[in-house]
């Protein structure tokens, strides 16, 4: 784009700049770029570029986790239950776990609420079930499922243990209204 720029605004002293990239030199800048992103799309440790794309790497993790943990849902004696997070995933400028994310969730709880009223084709029982991401114990709760997890840590869902109720607040909507699915 920057080329396309460039040629059309008439550039010259820019295109002279870049004389000295020769033919061999672009090709082996490609190659080592491709290389590397082979190598963390493989998995493979890359120096510099591997602590840049961890994160983003477990944020699409835990996302695919809450996928996996949505399907298992539905298709569980659970079916029915309500789930929330352990941590949320309000706004980066309002909560406590901005810089280190390992614990927050990939969606907000009344977006997951509403998804999965959808597919059950209503809404679901209070009870609640907690979700929870990096590999992060619950006290006081039952874990009944798990999602590994490479780089974001396991995904666990946990139902209260004995009377102890969820709570819903976190399926509320922004501002206090309870949600109800479309």
């Amino acid at each position: 784009m920057v080329c396309s720029a460039a040629v059309a605004l008439d550039w010259s002293d820019f295109d002279n700049r870049l004389g000295f990239v020769k033919n061999w030199s672009a090709l082996g800048l490609a190659l080592v770029l491709l290389v590397s992103v082979a190598g963390l799309r493989l998995g493979l440790h890359v120096p510099v570029l591997s602590e840049l794309a961890n994160p983003l790497l477990a944020e699409r993790e835990k996302t695919y986790q809450l996928e996996k943990i949505a399907d298992w849902l539905l298709s569980s004696k659970y079916r029915e239950h309500q789930i929330t997070f352990y941590h949320g995933a309000g706004p980066p400028s309002v909560t406590t776990d901005a810089i280190d994310r390992r614990h927050r969730a990939p969606s907000e709880a009344w977006l997951i609420t509403a998804y999965l009223d959808d597919l059950r084709q209503g809404q679901g029982i209070a009870k609640g079930l907690i979700v929870s991401f990096g590999s992060e114990d619950i006290q006081n709760a039952k874990e009944i499922y798990r999602v590994q997890g490479k780089y974001a840590g396991e995904a666990r869902v946990y139902v209260p243990a004995g009377d102890a109720s969820v709570d819903m607040v976190a399926l509320r909507r922004p501002g206090g209204k309870v949600f109800t699915a479309l």
